[in-house]
Order: C-alpha cells, then sequence, then structure tokens
C-alpha cells in the first residue's frame, strides 16, 4: 500500500509542479527501480517513510501557492509520521517552515515575504503549530517515545553513533 501511494504522490507531484508527463515519468522511473520493487514486497520501513514524506511535500507545494493553516498542519502530522517510522520526517521541519514563510504572491521565494509574514497572525500561528502537531504525527506511531522519554532519548544516540559509520564493519 505504501509502495503505490508514493507512485501516485510521485505522480501527483509531478503533475502540480510541471505537466502529466512529468508526473507519469517520475512515477514509471520510481516503479522501475529495483530497490522500490524490492521494498514494495518485503515491507520495509523505509517504504512508508517515504510515503509520508511525499505525503509532506505534497502539503508544502499546496502553501508555496498560498499559506493555509491546514497545509500547514497536515505537513507537519505527516512529518511527524515519517519521524515516527524512521526519524527522516525531523529534517522536514525546516521545509515546511520555509514552504509557510517563504513564497510569494506570484510562487517565488523571498526574504521580503517571510519578514513581512512574520507580522501576520495566521502565519505565527502556522509556525507555531508546526512543532505541536510535528509532536502529535510521532506520537501517533510511536507513544512509547513520549511515555519513555529517556529511553527514546537513548535510542537516538545510539542511532546516531551507528550513523556516525553507517552500517558497515569497520
Amino acid at each position: 500500500l505504501a509502495g503505490l501511494g508514493c507512485l501516485w504522490l510521485t505522480y501527483r507531484l509531478g503533475c502540480v509542479v510541471s505537466t502529466r508527463l512529468v508526473g507519469l515519468v517520475g512515477a514509471l522511473l520510481l516503479g522501475m527501480t529495483p530497490t522500490f520493487l524490492r521494498w514494495s514486497v518485503e515491507g520495509h520501513p523505509d517504504l512508508p517513510q517515504l510515503f509520508w514524506i511525499l505525503c509532506c511535500l505534497t502539503c508544502c507545494v499546496a502553501m508555496c501557492r498560498g499559506l493555509s493553516l491546514k497545509q500547514t498542519m497536515l505537513a507537519s502530522i505527516f512529518a511527524g509520521l515519517a519521524f515516527g517510522t524512521k526519524y527522516a520526517g525531523g529534517f522536514l521541519l525546516p521545509v515546511i517552515a520555509a514552504s509557510a514563510l517563504l513564497p510569494s504572491a506570484d510562487g517565488h521565494f523571498s526574504l521580503r515575504t517571510g519578514l513581512d509574514r512574520l507580522r501576520n497572525r495566521t502565519a505565527l500561528i502556522a509556525l507555531g503549530s508546526i512543532p505541536a502537531f510535528f509532536i502529535v504525527g510521532f506520537a501517533v506511531t510511536n507513544p512509547f517515545a513520549l511515555a519513555r522519554l529517556g529511553e527514546f532519548i537513548h535510542s537516538l544516540e545510539v542511532e546516531r553513533e551507528i550513523m556516525a559509520f553507517g552500517h558497515t564493519s569497520r
């Protein structure tokens, strides 16, 4: 299911940012990748993580067309779900904030727009909602982490040590 969702969202993102042809080519390229095919039948956790990341990015693209509290909250929840699946969702938080603040009315990124939006109450609410809804999304996938925060932090430290070298033998 996550694999089908990834193909659909890749197609949708291609359509939204370019054309239907780009969406089709993107989905076909993803669908033909040996890693994607293996993970689709193996039940690998990277595939649901990719699905949640694509959900988040779809919301971010929608926010680039205009600030929306709904899209900001959904993007944050999806990032939390991705983080709860395999931790990559944490890297989406600055992307969500940039999508909420920086796009101007014509869709281009502008620091001036970001500064102007910081004076806007809706934008401040959107920014404040990002960590709150991220935690909600994470709590849905991993309530144990919040109930036993110390153990969760320890597991993150262990993961950091593993990733400092990689998943190979020295």
